[in-house]
């Protein structure tokens, strides 16, 4: 990947933000122009968007209210820049990886703070009149949300969508349900091209890595495969995909286990006769 190489051999930071700002200058100027991804409302959420997101797109993230904010923030693609070239993560399967990680450092892990506090308290602790405080809201952004311990997997799945598409991959942000045995609710996540067909990837509900004593010593993504046809079917929204779930042990072997989790896109209910 050649933006990889030029990071990871550049001199010092400075050329490092030089070369990502002409990169971001390039994926900005041909991105698919969209005004809102989502939760458009209860019953539909948006179709799955391919490659960056536009800086103007608001991303709603409640199917109520007013609660949305712009992708109008360039920090993480600089501090991801320095993440790898400080690592040294030079594949693309280290890349999409280790994105959880950063991730969780940008966002901060739980959720001690909401989205809709951190918002309004930007907007009332910067304006004098209800004119200005409603107007304010308009200009959030995801970038307020960094260190807040607020983000979700819609904010998430939007910085995965944003860098893996930087990085020059085939990405699409889905918004949909998942299901686990713990849980089932709506949900953001994303889809990436691989070399023979496409892997599903969420940042938000990840699998774990166990050490000789069975505590968590990390995460990562969750991944799961996908055919080309069942890509197809996927993206259309409605059908499902059911994957098994796994751990790593010490030595980053993967261990399956008796668990399922599954995935729809384009509804917030999973529907098992949709299954294949």
């Amino acid at each position: 990947m050649e933006l990889l190489d030029r990071i990871i051999n550049a001199k010092d930071l400075e050329e490092v933000k030089e070369i990502v700002d002409k990169e971001l200058e390039i994926k900005s100027s041909n991105a698919h122009k969209v005004d809102q991804l989502g939760m458009i409302n209860s019953i539909n959420s948006t179709k799955p968007f391919e490659g960056f997101i536009p800086y103007e797109t608001r991303i709603k993230y409640n199917n109520l209210g007013m609660e949305s904010y712009s992708m109008n923030t360039k920090d993480f693609f600089y501090d991801f820049s320095k993440f790898i070239k400080d690592c040294n993560i030079n594949k693309p399967g280290m890349l999409i990886a280790s994105l959880e990680s950063f991730i969780n450092s940008y966002f901060g892990m739980g959720h001690k703070n909401s989205r809709e506090s951190i918002f309004n308290d930007i907007a009332w602790n910067n304006t004098e009149t209800d004119e200005e405080y409603f107007q304010a809201l308009e200009n959030n952004k995801i970038g307020d949300l960094k260190g807040q311990n607020a983000a979700e997997c819609t904010e998430r799945a939007a910085v995965a969508q944003q860098i893996l598409s930087l990085f020059g991959f085939e990405t699409y942000y889905c918004m949909g349900c998942i299901k686990t045995d713990k849980l089932e609710e709506a949900h953001a996540f994303n889809i990436v091209k691989s070399k023979n067909g496409y892997v599903v990837v969420d940042y938000s509900v990840p699998v774990a890595c166990f050490d000789n004593d069975g505590k968590v010593k990390g995460y990562f993504p969750f991944t799961g495969e996908i055919s080309n046809q069942e890509f197809e079917e996927f993206i259309q929204g409605g059908n499902l995909k059911e994957f098994a779930n796994y751990e790593y042990d010490n030595i980053s072997k993967k261990n399956k286990l008796d668990s399922k989790r599954e995935y729809v896109i384009g509804e917030f209910k999973i529907t098992k006769e949709d299954v294949y």
